[in-house]
């Protein structure tokens, strides 16, 4: 598994009309070559300048936004202001950041944004960043794949949390150009992992002076997870809470499920059981007959009705009833209907069910042996 960083920047492209390349040897792209391998420091170069170059077209067409609205017409070749004597000595990433600075200050005269310079600062500490990062991270041109097992690398986690560092609830100062995402992962892992983010951003905000008491809302949280997830995730949540350093000192959790694990972790005077009524589309109380949920096996929640009218699958239901009501109607089984009802009644998995169906079957065949003697 890995933690990925991609960098995802959308930009309007009627904007754009200047061109980053520069007619100097030292600045030609290394993958511009085809038909050939490239090592990992070529991806990681390129993944740089990528990124910087994505980043610039962005900055570059906000700028125009801002002028268009003004109804400025500016000189759009900013790389005009760049000596070419200046370009000796440099590297391209330092060209794209002179590029950069040029750019964000030209924005700066038109935004009344606090801490505007931190947009740069934010663009050059990500480069530097990147600069730092292991190469064999790079495996591709677009994305840096990082092993979870290896997350404790301290130029990894200062990357990490740089990029957490540039989010706030008001402004991300990295224009959400860098995207972290963990994977591969199923629907179910990635819900697990959602879940516990989410509660940990939310419960450590200091939105007020006191934390006294967090109204927690988890809206069938264990969708997508494995039964044994479902089994455990209550406790896991509780288990959260208390280890939480920042968080309230009490919380009420508000949950809705389908699953009977989350049921059998609650009191039933804590279960509200709901269902649509059928004419008015409206949600309507049910009553739970089972006498206590808390601690109960989730086959007894289960064949409760509520839950379900059948603990086995439909599909197999009707194959097996369509046995009995063949053994028991029937006055004589043919050679296809003794086999294939002898195969199903290997297949089913409940013992007593099987055993019974077994009973029916010996009766069926000595009574139309018995008759077929007489």
């Amino acid at each position: 598994m890995y933690v990925r960083v991609n960098y995802s920047i959308d930009y309007n492209d009627e904007y754009i009309d200047i061109d980053l390349k520069i007619e100097n040897e030292k600045f030609t792209k290394i993958l511009d070559r085809v038909s050939r391998i490239y090592t990992k420091e070529e991806l990681k170069h390129q993944f740089i300048l990528n990124f910087m170059e994505q980043y610039i077209y962005y900055s570059y067409a906000s700028l125009k936004q801002f002028e268009k609205e003004k109804t400025i017409i500016s000189n759009s070749n900013y790389k005009k202001l760049i000596n070419e004597s200046d370009l000796i000595n440099i590297t391209e990433v330092e060209y794209y950041l002179k590029v950069q600075k040029i750019i964000s200050d030209e924005i700066k005269k038109y935004t009344d944004v606090t801490n505007h310079d931190k947009f740069f600062e934010s663009f050059s500490l990500a480069c530097s960043y990147l600069l730092n990062l292991n190469a064999e991270f790079f495996d591709d041109k677009t994305q840096i794949n990082i092993p979870i097992n290896i997350l404790e690398d301290k130029q990894v986690i200062d990357f990490l949390n740089f990029i957490d560092e540039c989010q706030s609830p008001e402004v991300n100062y990295l224009n959400n150009a860098l995207v972290i995402s963990i994977g591969p992962m199923s629907d179910g892992e990635q819900a697990f992992i959602k879940l516990f983010s989410a509660l940990f951003y939310g419960l450590t905000l200091n939105r007020y002076e006191e934390k006294r008491t967090a109204i927690i809302l988890l809206d069938e949280p264990d969708k997508s997870m494995h039964p044994e997830w479902s089994r455990i995730l209550l406790s896991e949540v509780m288990n959260f809470l208390k280890r939480l350093e920042e968080g309230y000192e009490r919380y009420q959790i508000i949950i809705t499920s389908h699953s009977p694990f989350v049921i059998s972790d609650l009191p039933k005077e804590n279960v509200i059981a709901l269902d649509k009524h059928l004419t008015t589309g409206k949600c309507v109380i049910k009553k739970i007959e089972i006498e206590q949920t808390f601690a109960n096996n989730i086959h007894s929640i289960l064949i409760d009705k509520f839950f379900m009218t059948a603990t086995i699958g439909e599909f197999a239901l009707d194959k097996v009833n369509s046995v009995i009501n063949r053994l028991v109607q029937k006055e004589s089984l043919s050679e296809e209907e003794t086999v294939e009802s002898k195969y199903i009644i290997s297949l089913v998995g409940d013992e007593l069910i099987r055993e019974k169906l077994v009973e029916l079957f010996n009766d069926k065949i000595k009574f139309q042996r018995e008759g077929n003697s007489r």
